[in-house]
């Protein structure tokens, strides 16, 4: 269900019936034995693995985003000749 995405304008009013149209037949992992599921583990961790790796990629721009920006108000603010402790305070939490 992680490519179902919601924006919120999709209003259902009755049965939302979502048809799977793939081919693969499966097993619930609650019927799986302990050796399935041992063998389904690093499937498991590999998808794990990169979820997380997006989601660093996507932190990390915006973090990048704002090193920038406090790179460039205390450029600013020193051009305009506003160094005084004050103003660089106010531009490093800005």
């Amino acid at each position: 269900m992680r490519d179902f995405n919601n924006g919120g304008d999709m209003q259902v009013g009755g049965d939302l019936i979502i048809t799977d149209q793939s081919q693969s037949v499966g097993k619930l992992l609650m019927n799986c034995t302990n050796e399935e599921l041992l063998d389904e583990y690093p499937y498991r961790q590999e998808n794990l693995r990169q979820e997380r790796n997006r989601k660093v990629k996507v932190v990390a721009k915006f973090i990048a985003f704002a090193v920038f920006l406090f790179i460039a108000s205390s450029v600013w603010a020193h051009i305009n000749g506003k160094s005084d402790l004050v103003s660089a305070i106010l531009g490093i939490g800005a």
